[in-house]
């Protein structure tokens, strides 16, 4: 399985639940949405890695998570903006993310919950 991680800046977008709704449904706020800013969007996979000893494998998540962390810390050493981490509801992702990005604000994201 492989894991995706994206870090990026984005202007706050405050809605209304109303608006929320609208917008899953892609209709009236979709277009004032803002757009992200200097994304950086790379994945991960559970593999065997040359610099580990034979028959060990690289743990994908934790990997990604390891380098959203550094990305993070690159972006904002001052901890001055607000961090957010949307996953979806598999329990090793929201593990990960206190481990690694534990001042992050964790969010469930409604349209894996949708599918």
């Amino acid at each position: 399985m492989s894991y995706v991680g994206a870090v990026y800046s984005i202007a706050r977008f405050r809605r209304t639940a109303d608006q929320i709704l609208d917008e899953l449904l892609r209709k009236e706020r979709a277009q004032d949405r803002p757009r992200p800013q200097h994304k950086h969007v790379w994945a991960e996979m559970t593999r065997p890695d040359a610099s580990l000893p034979e028959g060990s494998l690289l743990h994908g998540p934790t990997y990604l998570f390891a380098g959203l962390a550094v990305e993070c810390q690159a972006r904002d050493p001052e901890r001055e903006k607000v961090l957010i981490c949307l996953m979806d509801g598999e329990r090793q992702l929201w593990d990960l993310q206190e481990e690694w990005l534990a001042r992050a604000v964790p969010i469930l994201d409604l349209f894996h919950v949708n599918e």
